[in-house]
């Protein structure tokens, strides 16, 4: 049995919206969608029931401009749970921004991805609320849902963004959805070379990955589609930890 008590990271449960439901994609690609029953308020409680203290949620309609809104969706959420709520997916603007920031509680967090690539200044005020969104593929950082590489690399594009924000969420997105396990050396490198908290997804798919990551301490990991696939219990997560 993997001894999970000593580990002194934050497991934050994925719920990703999509038409107004849990969904999961593969490598962030409509089309490659997979439905679950549990409506999110549902599941959101659950999570927060079993004690985690941090709920990760995007919004894969507003990431990938479908033209659904799940607003009302993240405001059930809000109202219904204790746990804090970490929000990203399509905040392209200061105005939505801090339109989801007015929904949040003071200590919740929104994650931003394209939107720092124009800087993130105008936010300063509210920068410990900020996590600047890290979606890299073959080295360089993606954008736009992930649908555009730019010439950054992850750690170079960090640096942008020192005490300007809380810290960073790094998705490996080559092997994100994929329930094929972490790509640990690009994972390790980037929490090494940051001075600010480090959230990780991508690639979680069994208790060893977060063991393995536990190792090089980030501040966070993201478990979302082997939750949903059963490959991860999060009943036996929440006990490990207590």
């Amino acid at each position: 049995m993997l001894k999970m008590s000593k580990l002194k990271i934050h497991i934050l449960p994925a719920i990703d919206l999509l038409s107004g439901k849990v969904a999961r994609l593969t490598q962030g690609k409509l089309g490659s969608e997979k439905f679950y029953s549990t409506h999110p308020v549902d599941i959101a409680k659950k999570y927060a029931d079993l004690g985690f203290e941090i709920l990760h949620i995007i919004d894969l309609d507003a990431t990938l401009g479908t033209g659904k809104d799940n607003t009302e969706i993240l405001k059930e959420i809000r109202k219904t749970v204790n746990a804090k709520i970490y929000f990203g997916g399509g905040i392209r603007s200061y105005e939505k921004a801090r339109e989801i920031l007015k929904i949040l509680n003071p200590d919740d967090k929104i994650y931003i991805g394209t939107l720092a690539l124009n800087g993130i200044d105008e936010l300063s005020d509210v920068k410990e609320n900020v996590i600047v969104a890290i979606d890299s593929k073959d080295g360089k950082i993606a954008v736009k849902g992930w649908k555009t590489l730019t010439d950054y690399a992850p750690v170079k594009f960090m640096e942008n963004f020192y005490n300007e924000c809380f810290g960073f969420l790094y998705t490996d997105i080559s092997v994100e959805g994929k329930l094929e396990g972490i790509n640990f050396e690009s994972v390790e490198k980037v929490v090494k070379a940051s001075r600010q908290p480090i959230i990780v997804s991508g690639g979680i798919s069994s208790y060893e990955d977060i063991k393995i990551l536990s190792k090089i301490s980030p501040y966070g990991v993201v478990i979302g589609k082997a939750i949903y696939e059963n490959k991860i219990d999060m009943e036996v997560v929440a006990k490990m930890f207590k």
